[in-house]
């Protein structure tokens, strides 16, 4: 990152440190308040002549020192102006309501150029044009829930840097689909929790033992995405958000990229994420996620009473099943909206649990 230090900041923790004010440094220095005032405030350069009286003032600070720092700020204002330029012919606004550097880069006290040029670096391309032509050749990017594209590759990227801080690469065993499907029951009870980072804390350390890494992290504002599955260094990863903040939407899009990387749908280089509703693929990856959490069977004579059910009805019918009752509440609320035109939800909110 790039911080913007003027030497008067330094100055100013020395006189703060030592107690003396600024009119007394001003008096040592033979110089004016106002000189002090404007150095201090990174309006005026400090001199070889003023770090020699600074070295006065400081015995144990040598003159160096000063010219030192001085020459590092110059040089990073000119860096600064450099940046102003290189971006001119762009339309920043735009381009930092596009990507959300904004909530990228919050409390950060960045220009827009440096927004622009951090970001640059976090996604490792050297122009926008790099950026743009990532994005409309990989129409992979593109989500059928209307996201914005340019949102979705930043939380892409920011998912790839996390990719080797939230998992211990060296303890990721080989990928094995055998083992995986033959102890699925075993991560379905895992996610038979309603505390959101202990489950997610176990849910790594499983994936992790049959050879899949898992990041987790916030859905970029705009972006609209749920989770996605990417090859990296030859390993299946599951990036997931926490984009509706409920646990049985967060379950469900962890059973269907999860499929994803069960059928093989990977590429070596591009992401698998949710495409469109039509594509066979995630027809087939929604279908292995609902077989898997909840028995269809069970859950199609849970709805001859759909007109009567009441709370209890539910949290025996997901004692069950042995899963949290969040996901049949969601389950419900989605088979009678749209298998039977009828709109509860809100009905049964006080049964779920919200993600923090």
């Amino acid at each position: 990152m790039d911080y913007l230090v003027s030497t008067g900041t330094i100055i100013k923790e020395y006189l703060t440190k030592r107690k003396i004010s600024q009119k007394k440094l001003a008096t040592d220095t033979n110089s004016s308040e106002k000189h002090i005032s404007n150095i201090i405030n990174g309006k005026a350069k400090v001199t070889t002549e003023f770090a020699l009286k600074l070295e006065a003032v400081f015995p144990d600070v040598k003159a160096e020192f000063w010219l030192g720092i001085e020459n590092q700020y110059q040089l990073d204002l000119l860096r600064r102006a450099e940046k102003k330029k290189k971006y001119k012919s762009l339309n920043l606004r735009e381009l930092i309501k596009d990507y959300q550097l904004n909530y990228l880069f919050k409390g950060l006290n960045y220009t827009s150029a440096e927004k622009a040029e951090q970001f640059l670096k976090l996604v490792n391309l050297n122009s926008f044009r790099e950026v743009l032509e990532e994005i409309n050749t990989n129409d992979k990017l593109f989500f059928h829930d209307g996201g914005n594209p340019h949102a979705q590759f930043t939380w892409l990227k920011l998912c790839e840097h996390e990719y080797e801080l939230q998992n211990e690469l060296q303890n990721i065993k080989e990928f094995n689909k055998v083992d995986l499907l033959e102890n699925l029951k075993t991560l379905k009870m895992i996610i038979n929790s309603t505390e959101f980072d202990f489950m997610v804390n176990n849910l790594r350390r499983f994936l992790n033992y049959y050879g899949i890494a898992l990041v987790v992290i916030e859905a970029v504002p705009t972006s609209l995405i749920r989770g996605a599955v990417k090859m990296i260094d030859n390993k299946p990863a599951i990036f997931m958000s926490t984009r509706y903040k409920y646990l049985d939407s967060f379950y469900f899009t962890l059973f269907h990229e999860l499929h994803h990387i069960i059928e093989d749908d990977l590429s070596k280089e591009g992401y698998q994420v949710v495409l469109y509703e039509e594509d066979e693929r995630e027809d087939k990856a929604n279908e292995f996620a609902k077989e898997i959490l909840i028995d269809q069977d069970k859950f199609r004579l849970l709805l001859r009473n759909k007109e009567e059910l009441t709370e209890i009805d539910l949290i025996t019918f997901a004692l069950e099943q042995q899963i949290v009752v969040d996901l049949v509440v969601g389950f419900l609320e989605r088979t009678l909206k749209y298998d039977y035109g009828i709109n509860i939800y809100g009905k049964y909110e006080h049964l779920r649990t919200r993600i923090k």
